[in-house]
């Protein structure tokens, strides 16, 4: 007959093994990133049934299986597309064809906080036959996961940008320069220390933030009827501040990095912001947009200063821009991209042999 080892001895064994394995612990799989120079490129056309201009210019996404481009169509319809990691498809979101959206809408921007949090801004608009008149207000639309609603209201303008830290604490803004904060609960009004000048065209473009960073905007802001500078604004202390301003198109796109350092990019060069002070990266070279997820792992849209082609795109390595060789069309033109790591989603518009205005995606992975 064995004996049994003493309880002790058990207890000694036990506490052991949980040593051990703390010391040890099992390190989560990791995902073997492919060099964006080797990727595999595909190029996905959208466009609306039986529309003339399906003109998608903004694109976001929760995960790369699950990513949105918004923008414009003639029509009721076709203002939305997802793709789910294979298809791009049309979200139904008028009433007409089973939404819960009725009347003439118009999506200006996206953006989320996961794949069950996720906010689009825009517009309605009512049209005066009897006076050839137009009338915009502002539109908020939240998807749950499950469906798309309408769940508040703001008696403005039309919105065209959106974005912030989480769920509870993020921005809205649009033409004449307003701007409302949500904290979870409903909009409130908030303000810039920008003048407006009466009868020019203030819009936001872009709110970026993340947690426990400064919040930031680009505005463009008129400074005579016939003229503008972009403007580089900065929430900090809870107000905002103008960061930095530039003359017209100087400044088209910014990108907050992980390190909460901003990066800005524009037709006569390429920044980065620390500690609210601005160095200049590139200069000489026109920058439409910037998206990345780390300081040495972005990618750069732009007209190449040796070929002269439009659509170029560049990726970031930390050491190197390297110029990427897409197959994309030379008539077609870059508007906006995303990118979680791993795959790169370029949205474009070009023009059909027939005259049709279509979105262009081209997916690398």
């Amino acid at each position: 007959m064995k004996a049994n080892p003493p309880k002790s001895i058990k207890l000694f064994l036990l506490l052991s093994a949980i040593f051990i394995f703390a010391c040890n612990p099992v390190e989560p799989e990791k995902v073997d990133k492919v060099d964006p120079l080797e990727f595999t490129w595909t190029t996905d056309t959208l466009a609306y049934p039986d529309s003339y201009q399906t003109y998608l210019y903004r694109i976001w996404g929760a995960s790369s299986d699950d990513v949105y481009a918004v923008g414009h169509n003639e029509r009721g319809y076709g203002k939305m597309f997802h793709f789910e990691g294979t298809l791009w498809e049309p979200v139904e979101l008028h009433a007409g064809h089973g939404g819960p959206i009725a009347g003439a809408i118009g999506i200006d921007d996206i953006t989320g906080f996961g794949s069950n949090q996720i906010w689009a801004v825009g517009y309605r608009f009512f049209r005066n036959f009897a006076t050839s008149t137009r009338t915009d207000s502002a539109m908020i639309l939240y998807f749950d996961g499950v469906e798309w609603s309408e769940p508040y209201t703001i008696h403005d303008v039309k919105l065209t940008a959106i974005g912030g830290r989480n769920a509870d604490d993020f921005w809205v803004g649009g033409l004449d320069g307003i701007i409302y904060h949500f904290d979870g609960t409903g909009f409130e009004p908030d303000s810039i220390p920008v003048s407006l000048v009466s009868g020019t065209y203030f819009q936001f473009r872009q709110f970026l933030a993340q947690e426990n960073s400064n919040g930031y905007a680009l505005l463009r802001a008129p400074i005579s009827p016939i003229s503008y500078e972009m403007k580089v604004l900065e929430y900090k202390a809870d107000r905002w501040r103008v960061l930095d301003s530039f003359v017209g198109l100087s400044m088209i796109d910014l990108w907050l990095s992980p390190q909460n350092n901003l990066y800005g990019t524009g037709m006569v060069g390429f920044y980065r912001w620390e500690d609210g002070v601005r160095a200049t990266l590139m200069d000489s070279i026109a920058l439409s947009n910037i998206a990345g997820t780390e300081e040495d792992d972005f990618y750069l849209i732009g007209w190449d200063p040796v070929t002269l082609i439009r659509n170029a795109v560049w990726h970031y390595n930390g050491s190197s821009y390297r110029r990427l060789t897409l197959p994309i069309d030379e008539n077609i033109r870059l508007l906006d991209l995303w990118t979680e790591g791993t795959e790169v989603f370029l949205l474009g518009a070009t023009i059909t042999s027939d005259g049709r205005q279509v979105t262009t995606i081209t997916h690398g992975r």
